[in-house]
């Protein structure tokens, strides 16, 4: 699912097998451009790409990629991250994405990757995932309440705290400065 727009909801869609001949085009859900844009309750099974991917345009007419937000969807056995959110175009046209109490299960790297400042991560599960949990550049906003386990890479998170299966709280690196510790 291809998508470009502002104020657009997408929920509640099942989404299996999606597929391209093309590299980085078979993502389950793909947005390029828009802002307030909500994504919720959505099913993806077996991408080729990442389940879900946020990969802003620098040059799309519709200023900016701003404040979305990715909430309760269930990604499951992703051909790349689970769920890819950056990088930022250089611009500055691209912040505020919040992503909440996704689920993102055995996904063929890591569970969730951020690379886009001001993304906000809480209360996300990520279990085996090939490498990381969560993976997520020092300045996001660690909203609390992560949880990763059984991933590829022991460190299962780095960029925010994670707590494992029994609730025991994880501190892989020193977070960003808006860790909320």
């Amino acid at each position: 699912m291809f998508l470009a727009g502002d104020r657009l909801i997408e929920a509640h869609n099942r989404i299996t097998d999606p597929g391209s001949a093309t590299p980085g085009v078979g993502a389950g859900i793909l947005l390029q451009a828009g802002s307030a844009n909500v994504f919720a309750h959505n099913t993806i099974r077996r991408s080729d790409d990442a389940g879900i991917r946020l990969a802003p345009i620098a040059a799309f007419p519709m200023g900016g990629t701003i404040s979305n937000r990715f909430d309760a969807n269930v990604v499951r056995d992703a051909g790349a991250d689970g769920i890819a959110i950056g990088p930022p175009p250089e611009d500055g046209s691209f912040s505020d994405t919040v992503l909440t109490r996704n689920i993102v299960i055995a996904a063929a790297a890591d569970g969730i990757d951020v690379e886009a400042p001001s993304t906000t991560l809480a209360r996300n599960l990520a279990f085996r995932n090939a490498d990381l949990g969560i993976e997520a550049v020092p300045e996001v906003i660690d909203g609390g309440g992560n949880t990763a386990f059984r991933n590829g890479n022991p460190a299962q998170c780095v960029g925010v705290l994670c707590r494992d299966r029994a609730g025991a709280k994880r501190r892989a690196d020193a977070g960003g400065p808006h860790s909320a510790r």
